[in-house]
């Protein structure tokens, strides 16, 4: 189970995600975040700040990327164990 710990907002529908895994559960939360149209999402990122791996997402802007809406495809997940602080 992947253990995410923080979201931040940047703004303009752009976010960051925290986790604690290894690089392949990076692709696995990229490839659900990347089920949603217009969403781009980075390559994993080492992470000094909270969790040890981060990726950035953000939506466009015809579809952007709420912070409600990105807490509902993490929470849909049941691999994922949301203990991030939204």
């Amino acid at each position: 189970m992947l253990r995410i710990d923080t979201v931040k907002t940047l703004g303009m529908g752009s976010h960051q995600v925290f986790f604690y895994g290894l690089p392949n559960d990076a692709d696995f939360i990229r490839s659900l975040l990347l089920t949603e149209s217009d969403v781009k999402v980075s390559p994993p990122t080492p992470s000094e700040e909270k969790g040890n791996l981060h990726v950035s997402v953000q939506g466009s802007s015809s579809n952007p990327l709420t912070r409600e809406r990105l807490f509902e495809l993490l929470r849909n997940n049941q691999y994922i164990n949301l203990t991030a602080k939204f």
